[in-house]
């Protein structure tokens, strides 16, 4: 199966979200919410949802936080 990363680096221990969402906004996927000490870190994304069914096909949009940082990058799902 299809999958990704959020390949990231922490300076000292932040609290950390990572959700996916599709394109009506609704949120499909929780990848981190929790605290994570300095250093690297990678979260993977299997392309399913919170209840372990693969997702349809399509755009969707991984939103980080770490502290201060944000992010929100795109990403398409290709079976």
């Amino acid at each position: 199966s299809p999958s990704t990363a959020l390949n990231f680096q922490l300076a000292q221990t932040e609290h950390v979200t990572a959700y996916v969402y599709d394109m009506r906004g609704r949120r499909v996927r929780t990848l981190a919410d929790g605290s994570h000490p300095a250093g690297r870190h990678s979260i993977p994304w299997n392309g399913r949802d919170d209840g372990g069914q693969a997702v349809a096909n399509g755009v969707y949009f991984m939103r980080f936080q770490a502290g201060e940082t944000s992010d929100t990058i795109k990403l398409t799902r290709i079976d």
